[in-house]
């Protein structure tokens, strides 16, 4: 296949900007809420969607929007954002007059959020936006004002997006913070079994003890729930990290205020220093576990990314120098050697080798190159030295679309996340009342020690509420998904075409191109009326060469490959979508179509060529007539090989329960006569873009569900008109645009895949929804007290005491530990998605 037309560019409007950005410290729904909230506050924002998992904010915003106020709104409300380090040298030393209009200069600049001037290292360091920032104008301005840039020194994009997707910061951070806790816990536990065994004497010195261990832990390891949780209450929300924070702190001040209080007013000993500590320990643990996993759900993307060349070594205007990606100009030679990575997009100058674009086309082959041929960024040079000279910018190559298809399906929402981000944002003040009012039920009407009890069935209940399992049910399982897609050569553009493959009931194929190899050859030549073979072909040629149809370049190409064709002059090119072309050739127009002209025109047949037409389509070769002026000068007959695995696809299909029909522009017999090689319900032929519309529109008006795949210019209506639209990447730019769906290897097992692949997501969803509902639902109750009812007191089983007591009261340390294995739970049943293979 080529792979060209791997992407679609969409067209910008230059009145808006769409760009992503990190955020850092996101943990459930009500997090992703909080920050879109806060993002939504600022002037001039248009539309912002934020993805727990993939933890991004995909923002667009209107022109003259502030990006710093952006930025102070996402840092106010608790979180953090991932900004750009930019540290350039400045030729020169510069007084505070130069320091100030330098720092004005930077901060003028769009997507630049912080500088600093440092006059003892000449150096101008910025915090910036990476994907709103333009380097070039940062560096024009800055010289424009007559300062002379000698560094540029910038954090690698590549190497820091990698970075942040495989979580590495964070999972050390965490891992630091677990063992410093779990330490804490050991020496919590070693020093009750010592007091219980009568080695320790003194409950005081026990306790004053216990404070000392679990002071730092509270308040250094279980920072950044204090932080997120007063983020939250400034802008007067709650989250999952107020509910640790609250459960946490009202355990630890309690039993501070028993050491203080000797007696006075409370008439126990007893502190649950070792509570606070241990649930700070397993929340740990399960973010620490839950950060793993999402480092692993990212892995496809990950792996996308890194075949990006972080260093271009290039030659502009003779001097040779190395740069960014991102600084590469079109017209730029890179010279790659044996056993490097293609670093751009661009075409041959000189030299032959064979590369592997397995990473683009998912075929293991590897495929000759020559000069003038199309190379892409990312791909694996084999054999030999190539010199390429550079289409595109290195952000805008064929691989930085398919990461930023990949990246908008990842960040997509379908519609039940609506569902759950309104239950979320409930979830944590319900449990907020259902804590108070289990504190005051235990405590009024509770047996003694009511307070103690209503104390920690308070704590029980703030501690087990999980709205992390509900805010990551849906997101895990459409990153992990969404990623299985990608490494299977399909890229499902949102959550809409995930969700409505579940509907479809019936699959137009096109024919040409998609049913088909999409390489016709030329297989008949039949001059008619006089004309000879020569002059035939060449009138042929002249025309058709202006057309992009892939019939048309299949004639073009076999008319010059069989005779040496007159190069006439053409004027007056005329295309017809679904009839043919023609032009003036010498005065008269020559017209090259299908058999649909003769329906359209006053040009009849005779009896000969009615039957070699027939005998042509009903060998499966399409007819194609020239015309000079009215008269009938040639009959020609091109040839398309079916898809090897076409006929398999069509079986899985009707096993799924999906209709198959085709829709088709080629003539009657030979559309039928393939529909009838792979067992096709329906073949509709002869069927202008216009017609494939409309009949589109009436299985959708009969209330079929409809998915149209195809490869062409003329499906590309048809493509936007179905409910999914999916297009082969073996086809052009405008039908991939216009799909839901691109099959990037040009591979039609993929539509069956799709369709499996789709199921299957929707069924982890749905399995993760459940799970967090039940969890929460069920142990919520429980961490209340309920089973103190159920099994009054001391009737608990012997075999449950470990966890509810004689009582039936459930212990807050296991309380954190359920709630930390719920949402690892729910990644991990995601991650399930990774192995995802063909059924």
């Amino acid at each position: 296949m080529t792979t060209e037309e791997l992407t679609g560019k969409v067209s910008k409007n230059p009145a808006i900007q769409k760009f992503r950005m990190p955020i850092q410290g996101m943990t459930c729904a009500a997090c992703v809420s909080a920050v879109e909230n806060a993002i939504k506050q600022v002037p001039g924002v248009a539309t912002v969607n934020v993805s727990l998992v993939s933890e991004l904010a995909e923002i667009t915003i209107k022109p003259k929007a502030n990006s710093s106020a952006i930025v102070n709104a996402i840092n106010s409300s608790g979180y953090g954002c991932g900004l750009k380090n930019v540290a350039i040298t400045i030729d020169g030393s510069f007084d505070y007059a130069s320091s100030k209009v330098l720092r004005e200069i930077a901060l003028d600049i769009d997507g630049v959020v912080s500088a600093q001037v440092q006059s003892a290292s000449n150096q101008i360091n910025i915090e910036l936006i990476n994907e709103l920032i333009d380097f070039d104008s940062l560096q024009n301005k800055i010289e424009g004002a007559g300062f002379k840039i000698t560094d540029f020194d910038s954090e690698n994009p590549i190497e820091s997006e990698v970075n942040r997707l495989s979580r590495s910061a964070e999972i050390k951070h965490l891992r630091r913070k677990f063992i410093v806790s779990l330490l804490g816990s050991i020496s919590l536990i070693v020093m009750m079994v010592l007091a219980s065994n009568n080695l320790i004497d003194g409950p005081v010195a026990i306790n004053v003890i216990s404070a000392f261990i679990a002071t730092p832990i509270q308040f250094w390891a279980g920072r950044q729930f204090y932080q997120s949780a007063w983020g939250a209450l400034r802008h007067c929300t709650s989250n999952m990290n107020t509910l640790i924070a609250l459960g946490t702190t009202v355990a630890y001040f309690y039993s501070v205020l028993v050491i203080f209080d000797s007696g006075r007013f409370i008439d126990s000993e007893k502190t649950y220093f070792d509570t606070s500590v241990m649930i700070i320990t397993f929340v740990l643990l399960g973010r620490l576990l839950e950060t793993i996993a999402k480092g692993r759900a990212s892995g496809a993307i990950r792996q996308l990314i890194g075949l990006q060349v972080t260093q271009i070594t290039i030659e502009r205007e003779g001097i040779e120098m190395t740069i960014t990606p991102e600084e590469v100009i079109p017209g730029d030679q890179v010279t790659v050697f044996p056993g490097e990575r293609i670093a751009v997009d661009g075409k041959i100058i000189s030299g032959t080798s064979t590369v592997d674009e397995s990473m683009l086309t998912g075929e293991s082959y590897l495929v000759d190159k020559n000069t003038g041929d199309l190379v892409f960024g990312g791909t694996l040079n084999q054999a030999g030295s190539l010199l390429i000279s550079a289409d595109k910018k290195g952000d805008e190559s064929a691989l930085s679309q398919v990461v930023r298809l990949l990246q908008d399906a990842q960040s997509a929402k379908l519609p039940i996340q609506q569902l759950v981000d309104t239950v979320s944002a409930k979830f944590v003040p319900t449990v907020l009342l259902i804590s108070l009012a289990t504190f005051l039920g235990w405590y009024i009407y509770g047996p003694d020690p009511s307070f103690r009890l209503a104390l920690l069935n308070c704590i029980s209940v703030l501690i087990i509420a999980c709205p992390c399992a509900l805010g990551l049910a849906t997101p895990t399982a459409l990153m992990v998904g969404m990623g299985r897609s990608a490494q299977l050569g399909m890229l499902i553009r949102d959550g809409d075409s995930l969700e409505n493959a579940r509907k479809v009931n019936v699959v137009v194929f096109d024919k040409t191109g998609t049913l088909t190899l999409g390489n016709p050859s030329l297989v008949h030549v039949s001059p008619k009326n006089s004309a000879s073979r020569q002059e035939l072909l060449s009138l042929v040629a002249a025309v058709e060469k202006f057309s992009e149809h892939s019939i048309a370049k299949a004639i073009v190409r076999g008319a010059h490959q069989l005779v040496s064709c007159t190069n006439y002059p053409v004027s007056s090119f005329q295309y017809a979508p679904g009839f043919g072309v023609r032009a003036k050739i010498d005065g008269s127009w020559i017209t090259v179509g299908s058999s649909k002209l003769l329906e359209d025109s006053e040009v009849g047949l005779d009896k000969a060529s009615i039957s070699e037409m027939d005998a042509l389509a009903g060998n499966g070769v399409t007819p194609i007539f020239v015309f000079r002026d009215d008269s009938l000068i040639g009959i020609l007959g091109v040839s398309d090989t079916v898809r090897p695995e076409a006929e398999e696809v069509i079986k899985r299909l009707k096993l799924l329960g999906v209709r198959v029909l085709m829709l088709s522009g080629d003539n009657k017999m030979a559309a039928e006569s393939v529909g009838g090689e792979l067992g096709i319900d329906l073949v509709i032929s002869e069927a202008s873009p216009a017609r494939k519309i409309e009949f589109i529109k009436s299985l959708k008006d009969s209330g079929d569900y409809v998915a149209m795949v195809g490869d062409g210019i003329n499906d590309a209506p048809s493509l936007a008109e179905a409910h999914v639209g999916i297009a082969l990447a073996t086809g052009t730019d405008i039908a991939i645009e216009a799909a839901d769906v691109a099959l990037v290897r040009g591979d039609l097992n993929n539509v069956v895949q799709y369709f499996q692949l789709s199921k299957s997501i929707r069924i982890t969803i749905k399995q993760n929804l459940i799970w967090a509902f039940l969890y929460n639902l069920l142990l919520i109750p429980i961490a209340a007290g309920l089973l103190f009812i159920v099994f009054r007191e001391g009737n608990v089983p012997n075999s449950f005491n470990w966890a509810l007591g004689v009582d039936g009261f459930l212990n807050p340390i296991l309380a954190s530990f359920a709630m930390a294995l719920s949402s690892v739970s729910v990644v991990s049943n995601s991650l399930r998605l990774r192995n995802w293979s063909k059924k």
